[in-house]
């Protein structure tokens, strides 16, 4: 693994940008929403995934691809009744506490935070940092200090007091990725990547992925037996599982992976169209080494297959990774 690229934003280059990135967000935020917002009292801090989430209270997540090589992420974490306002700001309507996260809602509070992260891109792309892209926005329920729904083991966070005219005082996290974080562009360089899938419709879009990724796709079903999986093993970059495969608990399936000698050095994904809390935890748990959202983009594949490792220890001793989807 090589050292990390010049294009990840260092905690330095983070703290010598930000007056620039605070006033453009207060000014293109308070003209986007017609309500004045305000982005006070910056503080930067190296996190570790344990210190994401603070308390309790139900937070939206939004996930941004960077477009740089290799590829990373940063999150944008802001408590729920921040998110909706903002959200319900950018339709044009009166915020409504218990309105579901919906997919207008959802959308709206999108528009938001792209535009949060494209004016703290802004300052930092003349020293080369690239682009990034706001791919989607997730409710996390109680209890949000689970930290196993977010990607990454280590952040720089840049944490501001958030201010909505004639709203209380919220706050809105920007968690960059720590230069330890990203991997070497030419990680999957060789290798295939192993899918299992018992969906034909699936399959289908699968192929088309491996254009996009650039890698050949083996698609594994799970009728087949193991020697007949072997032979793309012996050439995998990493193993994806469905939570459930054909009738069985992918996560079974998984572990026997990770409990061979033969497959337990290859990344293992899990992956489900609606992952929950529990699902993310016992995968991690389990030693796998991230969690995917079906159906797959390539951007995402992409990210967490450049971005696994081997698993690290608990507290307990037990392999497990703090990624998650």
């Amino acid at each position: 693994m090589s050292d990390a690229p010049e294009t990840i934003p260092t905690p330095a280059l983070l703290e010598a940008k930000l007056e620039a990135a605070q006033s453009a967000a207060t000014a293109d935020l308070t003209a986007l929403l017609g309500k004045a917002v305000e982005f006070l009292d910056p503080e930067i801090a190296t996190i570790e995934t344990s210190d994401v989430a603070d308390s309790d209270a139900p937070v939206i997540h939004q996930l941004c691809q960077s477009t740089g090589t290799p590829p990373y992420e940063i999150h944008i974490v802001i408590p729920r009744p921040e998110a909706v306002q903002l959200a319900a700001l950018q339709m044009g309507e009166e915020a409504d506490e218990g309105r579901e996260f919906d997919a207008e809602v959802r959308a709206a509070f999108g528009v938001v935070t792209k535009l949060i992260l494209s004016t703290h891109l802004a300052p930092l792309e003349e020293d080369g940092v690239p682009e990034a892209e706001a791919k989607d926005a997730r409710e996390i329920p109680e209890p949000a200090s689970d930290p196993t729904w977010i990607i990454g083991e280590r952040f720089v966070r840049v944490r501001y007091r958030l201010v909505i005219e004639g709203q209380p005082d919220g706050r809105c996290d920007i968690l960059w990725p720590s230069g330890d974080a990203t991997v070497a562009a030419e990680a999957g360089d060789g290798g295939v990547l192993c899918v299992f899938s018992d969906d034909e419709d699936e399959q289908v879009a699968l192929e088309d992925l491996a254009a996009e990724l650039d890698w050949p796709v083996s698609l594994l079903a799970p009728h087949q037996t193991r020697e007949e999986w072997q032979e793309s093993f012996d050439h995998a970059i990493a193993i994806v599982v469905p939570w459930q495969l054909g009738g069985r608990a992918g996560l079974d399936l998984a572990e026997s992976f990770l409990g061979d000698p033969v497959t337990s050095q290859i990344p293992v994904l899990l992956s489900s169209e609606a992952p929950t809390e529990f699902m993310v935890r016992s995968a991690l748990r389990a030693g796998a080494h991230s969690f995917l959202i079906r159906p797959y983009r390539a951007d995402e594949l992409r990210a967490r297959i450049l971005g696994s490792s081997s698993p690290a220890e608990t507290d307990e001793g037990e392999p497990a990774n703090e990624d998650a989807a």
